[in-house]
C-alpha cells in the first residue's frame, strides 16, 4: 500500500527533475534576462526615488553590457590563443630603437642531406676480338641478364618509394582532417559564443542606455501611472 502511495509523489519528482534540466538548457537566456530586473533592485533598495533609481540601474546595465563584450573578446583571444594587450604593449616597447644598432654577421651554411642506396654492379663483358660466335653469344647473354636483373631491381624500388610516398600521404590527408575538424570546432565555438555574448551585451546596454537616458521622463510616467490610480 505505501510502495502505491510513493509511486505517484516518484513521478512528480522525475517530472520536476526533467523540468530543471529543461530550464537548465537555457541557462544564458536567464542569466541575461534576470540581471535586468538584478540592477533594479540594487538601484531600488539604494536609492529612495525612482529617477535616481532608473539611472543608477541603467548605469549598472551598461556596465554589464560593456563588461559581457569584454568578456567575450577575452574568451576569443584565449580561443585562438593570441597575446594579451599587455604582452602586445610589452613587445612594442622591447622593440624601440636603439641608437647605435648592433652589427649582424650573416653566415650562411649549405648542408647537405645525400640519401644512401645499394647500388648493384653492372659491367659489360669484354671480349677479345677473337671471340667465337659461341663466346660472344654467351657474352650477350650474360649483357641481357644483368639488364634484366638491374631494371628488376629499379622497378622493386620504384615500386617500394610509391608505397612509401602513398603511405606518407595517407598519413598527411589523416592529420589535416583531424586539424580541419578541430579548426571548424574552433570557429564555431568561438562564432556561438561570441554570438551570444554580444546579444546579451547588447540587451543589457540598450536597457540601460533608455534607463540612463529618459530617467526623468520615465520616472514622470511611473508617478504619472500610479497618481492615476
Amino acid at each position: 500500500m505505501l510502495l502505491k502511495m510513493d509511486e505517484p509523489l516518484m513521478q512528480w519528482i522525475r517530472w520536476l527533475s526533467r523540468i530543471a534540466v529543461w530550464l537548465g538548457k537555457a541557462r544564458k537566456v536567464w542569466g541575461a534576462v534576470l540581471a535586468v530586473p538584478f540592477a533594479f533592485l540594487i538601484s531600488w533598495g539604494a536609492l529612495p526615488t525612482w529617477e535616481p533609481r532608473l539611472r543608477i540601474a541603467g548605469l549598472l546595465l551598461q556596465l554589464l553590457g560593456i563588461g559581457a563584450v569584454a568578456y567575450g573578446l577575452r574568451e576569443m583571444r584565449l580561443l585562438f590563443r593570441l597575446p594579451s594587450p599587455r604582452q602586445i604593449a610589452v613587445s612594442w616597447f622591447t622593440r624601440f630603437p636603439r641608437l647605435k644598432e648592433d652589427a649582424v654577421a650573416v653566415v650562411g651554411s649549405a648542408a647537405a642531406m645525400a640519401r644512401a642506396g645499394a647500388v648493384t654492379a653492372y659491367g659489360r663483358v669484354s671480349l677479345p676480338p677473337t671471340a667465337s660466335l659461341e663466346e660472344r653469344i654467351a657474352a650477350l647473354e650474360q649483357d641481357h641478364q644483368q639488364t634484366r636483373d638491374l631494371m628488376g631491381e629499379i622497378r622493386g624500388r620504384m615500386e617500394q618509394e610509391a608505397r612509401v610516398r602513398e603511405g606518407v600521404l595517407d598519413s598527411e590527408r589523416g592529420e589535416r582532417a583531424v586539424q580541419d575538424e578541430k579548426i571548424r570546432k574552433l570557429v564555431e565555438e568561438a562564432a556561438v559564443g561570441g554570438l551570444y555574448l554580444e546579444l546579451t551585451g547588447i540587451l543589457w546596454l540598450v536597457i540601460g542606455v533608455i534607463c540612463a537616458t529618459a530617467s526623468n521622463e520615465i520616472a514622470n510616467l511611473i508617478a504619472k501611472f500610479a497618481y492615476d490610480k
